[in-house]
């Protein structure tokens, strides 16, 4: 079952991942389905998953403006003070 709730939405299951940077795990709960049927789910939607393409994000620097790379999991927990601009 959980695998054609995943197609029915695999739109929005890559926007999740790819976009709005959900953890797999996150996306799994929501459709009441395991991280590896995300997994497989993203690798039918032709979803690079590993580490070397999704390790870093370009992210903007709060402070003094310039491109960082910050690696995905730090993106996610900061994701409102990286992408502010310093209010000084």
């Amino acid at each position: 079952m959980s695998k054609h709730v995943l197609d029915d939405n695999l739109d929005d299951v890559v926007y999740r991942y790819t976009v709005a940077l959900e953890p797999m795990i996150s996306i799994a709960a929501h459709y009441g389905c395991t991280r590896q049927a995300v997994y497989y789910a993203l690798k039918r939607a032709g979803v690079d998953t590993s580490k070397q393409a999704n390790g870093h994000i370009q992210s903007t620097c709060a402070h003094c403006g310039r491109p960082v790379m910050v690696p995905r999991c730090r993106h996610r927990a900061n994701k409102r003070s990286l992408d502010r601009k310093s209010v000084v």
